[in-house]
């Protein structure tokens, strides 16, 4: 008969463990594969998740990491080739600002502004910037590297 199915054990049920255990499923075809996904928290998603705080708040975890559209569109066309996330009623709309880190004192920096029409930086940008490089003076490199996230 045939072979029994392969197991593969994937840790961590984040964005990139999902996505892993996602292309193993879907990439054996007829030679079935079984994937399992052990995760240490009680649901999957990751830095993505978000927890309940007092005042009926939510405090997300971090989703910046749906700043990489391309990547999740990618994942769904190679699991399911000639269909799309749309296909599944996931829709991606862009925030703007992409990322906010907001400190105790209530200063906060933005990231992953929309760039305008006509080219250039946003005010809103511009005043994040401002901040990055205020920050540069006290921890050098912390200003451009949280640039680089964006």
């Amino acid at each position: 008969g045939p072979p029994p199915p392969r197991r593969v054990v994937v840790v961590g049920g984040g964005a990139g463990g999902l996505a892993v255990s996602a292309r193993i499923a879907s990439s054996h075809g007829s030679n079935s594969c079984d994937v399992v996904l052990l995760e240490k928290n009680g649901g999957t998603g990751g830095r993505a998740g978000s927890r309940a705080v007092a005042g009926g708040h939510r405090h997300e975890r971090g989703p910046s990491l749906l700043l990489l559209r391309e990547e999740y569109a990618a994942l769904f066309s190679e699991c399911r080739p000639g269909r799309a996330m749309e296909d599944y009623g996931l829709e991606t709309v862009r925030c703007d600002p992409a990322y906010q880190v907001v400190f105790g004192d209530g200063d906060a920096v933005s990231l992953g502004h929309a760039r305008p029409s006509g080219g250039g930086i946003s005010a809103a940008e511009a005043e994040s910037r401002k901040k990055m490089d205020a920050y540069e003076g006290c921890a050098p490199g912390s200003g451009g590297g949280a640039e680089r996230w964006e």
